[in-house]
């Protein structure tokens, strides 16, 4: 019996070394690589247990467990930060990122309403750019009224970036996929003009098949099928996601300003395009996150796909989850200071 455990044992420790690689290999090489990094907290929870139960069972079995967890300890920072402390500056961007699902609320939900124009207008007091994923194809929306009087960019696929401050240049990125496009503001501040994206990167369109399978009470072949399905689509935009960066990163490299980028990445920090995105910048929850990192509130759990990523001449002063429900996202924000 306990040969089959250490058996299984090592096909989980594999598979977490396999959550490590998957920042480094290419989707576009081998695109299944990507479902590794997407369940890395799940095989860093099983190869814990592996490794407690066998400190007490059978000592030398530990051993394989402890080292594959040793080996990639530094990849938890991308999920779960302990120690950090805020910090103040002159001068501070405050921003905040935000999918709020197409603000699908129905004109009846007075409630909803009233406690969403709360929440954005309580931040507009201490936040000078948001930027916003599936607002809406329109500029009617819940949005514009909340902010009637700030600094506007938006696009047809629902991407927007809102702000009290000076716009001197603006525009629109097409980068392809399910989401179409990015949108780009360079933002007047007290201490210089700044580039600000507002992206939303291919959507692996699960969600609902996901609740459908969770839903099944048997295991049959319709779920064993629905299942797959789930893991194709994954995969596959996972490819697109990293063709889409091209794009995006192409763009961003030419910027005469300091950039900072926001929204959703629909992949999470042991993927491949992450580290693309994080390459020679910061990300600010590894700066100034504090506790899980996670974004996404819905079916899958541990999913962090939100962020916000400033180039390395912006000090990170604090990093923010705020745990609302008007979507399937968290709203996340900081503050940052362009180092002079």
């Amino acid at each position: 019996m306990q040969k089959i455990l250490y058996f299984f044992n090592i096909c989980f420790g594999l598979a977490l070394l396999g959550a490590y690689l998957s920042r480094w290999i290419n989707p576009e090489h081998f695109e299944y690589i990507s479902l590794f990094g997407l369940f890395f907290p799940i095989l860093v929870f099983i190869n814990i247990l592996f490794a407690l139960y066998w400190v007490f069972k059978q000592f030398r079995y530990s051993f394989f467990s402890i080292l594959v967890l040793v080996i990639g300890w530094s990849s938890l920072g991308g999920l779960m930060q302990m120690g950090n402390s805020e910090s103040t500056a002159e001068d501070t961007i405050r921003l905040m990122t935000y999918n709020v699902r197409g603000l699908h609320i129905k004109s009846s939900d007075k409630k909803t309403i009233n406690e969403m124009t709360d929440f954005f207008q309580n931040s507009q007091r201490d936040i000078d750019v948001f930027c916003f994923q599936e607002k809406g194809r329109t500029d009617e929306t819940l949005l514009h009224k909340i902010f009637p009087k700030l600094n506007y960019v938006g696009s047809i696929f629902g991407l927007a970036i809102f702000t009290d401050h000076p716009i001197n240049q603006k525009g629109v990125l097409k980068i392809g996929g399910n989401t179409g496009e990015a949108v780009w503001a360079d933002i007047k501040f007290p201490s210089g003009v700044v580039r600000v994206y507002s992206y939303h990167l291919s959507s692996n369109l699960i969600s609902k098949q996901t609740d459908a399978l969770l839903e099944e009470v048997e295991l049959n072949e319709e779920t064993w099928n629905g299942f797959k399905g789930i893991l194709r689509s994954y995969t596959s935009h996972a490819v697109k996601r990293k063709q889409q960066l091209d794009v995006l990163m192409a763009h961003v490299r030419k910027s005469p300003h300091p950039v900072i980028m926001a929204g959703d990445l629909n992949d999470v920090p042991q993927s491949y395009v992450y580290r693309l995105i994080t390459k020679n910048r910061k990300d600010t929850f590894r700066e100034k996150g504090k506790g899980l990192g996670v974004t996404f509130g819905d079916t899958y759990p541990f999913l962090r796909i939100d962020y916000i990523i400033p180039d390395k001449n912006f000090q990170v002063l604090n990093h923010e989850i705020n745990k609302v429900n008007f979507s399937d996202h968290y709203p996340v924000r900081a503050n940052l200071s362009l180092e002079k």
